[in-house]
């Protein structure tokens, strides 16, 4: 199992009660009883709100909780130009190490290093960071900066977090780079949570490949927000449209939009089976059916249709009820995220009261209304 170590530099000085050091921007800063991030950016920048930028410049050695800052942690006091001070030689002089081995998995990986700073003085309150979201876009009904409340999805997740928890900022990023979410903008922490994401079958993971994988093995999910019928279109003379189970597919030509996941198909064998073919939109993929390129589309019940009607071919291309298959869309957050675990339980609490309360009927219901 991985381990992880963390290295953090205490002042010797600091932990035998030196009285405090004065703050100054470009400056080495020592923690002190009574300290909070406001506290000190208000003594070094003459502006409380700036403690979110000592807080990014000193992530590593913080964690995940800003509120948790601890007497005797080095900190390093950023420049007015934005750059990060190197560590002051007296401290590294007259300094020791403490190091922590955990688990990945452990929930409680890291002890605390020193008593706990005590409430912040002068009336200052703890404050929380916002939970960050990335979404796309052109994927309606679920997620598009140019939908009312930002798609069906982005107003649940908003909605769920108000729920559970109302004091909790919420900033929710149109990244229309779908590809880059789960690659890029999430593992390298650009954003805590992604949204809306299908998960596979992870009980069976060696049909998978390693981006798809990755979505069990380097992720966390939230419950499923929302499920969604995936089908399979095909023409309704053709020699498919009584097909059974996913066998009966074998040696056909499947389309499926490019950048679409295929995790589905793999664990039903019909990537290793069937030919795939991936065209840029699924009305591609409909007018390749409709003139016998490719004898299979599948994707989203909801898409499938209003496709399929919008080029008028509604009776020529049918769907195969048969072989309709239920996935789930959730909220991801990579496992490297601190807060990754509370977060996902904070999204969990609010949709249980979404669905207690009716409110997530009313949401959905509107939003599909708005479809038609």
């Amino acid at each position: 199992m991985l381990k992880r170590i963390l290295s953090l530099t205490i002042a010797a000085a600091a932990l035998h009660g030196v009285s405090a050091q004065a703050q100054t921007a470009c400056e080495a800063y020592t923690v002190q009883t009574g300290d909070s991030l406001q506290s000190i950016a208000n003594r070094a920048y003459s502006n409380p709100s700036l403690f979110r930028v000592i807080y990014t410049a000193n992530r590593d050695v913080i964690g995940g909780d800003p509120n948790q800052i601890l007497v005797g942690m080095p900190l390093q006091l950023p420049c007015e130009d934005g750059t990060v001070p190197a560590a002051s030689s007296a401290v590294a002089e007259s300094s020791f190490s403490t190091t922590i081995d955990a688990t990945a998995s452990d929930s409680a990986a890291i002890a605390p290093l020193s008593e706990p700073v005590a409430a912040p003085a002068g009336g200052m309150t703890p404050f929380v960071l916002p939970m960050t979201f990335v979404t796309g876009g052109d994927y309606a009904p679920f997620t598009d900066p140019d939908l009312p409340e930002g798609g069906m999805y982005t107003e649940l997740v908003r909605t769920a977090v108000a729920r559970a928890n109302p004091s909790q900022d919420v900033r929710i990023d149109f990244v229309k780079d779908w590809g880059s979410h789960l690659a890029t903008l999430l593992p390298n922490g650009a954003y805590d949570l992604g949204f809306p994401w299908y998960m596979p079958d992870c009980t069976n993971l060696g049909p998978l490949n390693d981006s798809d994988r990755s979505r069990c093995t380097d992720f966390d999910h939230s419950d499923p927000f929302y499920e969604v019928v995936v089908s399979f279109f095909v023409l309704a003379d053709g020699p498919y449209a009584n097909a059974q189970r996913p066998e009966d597919l074998f040696g056909a030509k499947i389309c499926r939009p490019e950048g679409y996941f295929q995790f589905d198909l793999a664990q039903a064998g019909l990537t290793t089976n069937a030919t795939m073919v991936t065209p840029t939109t699924p009305a591609d993929c409909i007018q390749m059916v409709d003139s016998g390129e490719v004898d299979v589309f599948t994707e989203n019940t909801l898409t499938g249709i209003e496709t399929i009607e919008s080029l008028g071919l509604t009776g020529k291309v049918v769907q195969v009820e048969a072989l309709d298959n239920i996935l789930t869309l959730h909220v991801l957050t990579p496992k490297t995220n601190p807060m990754g675990r509370s977060q996902i339980a904070t999204l969990n609490a609010g949709l249980r009261q979404l669905v207690e309360t009716g409110e997530w009927f009313t949401i959905v219901s509107r939003h599909l209304s708005m479809q038609n």
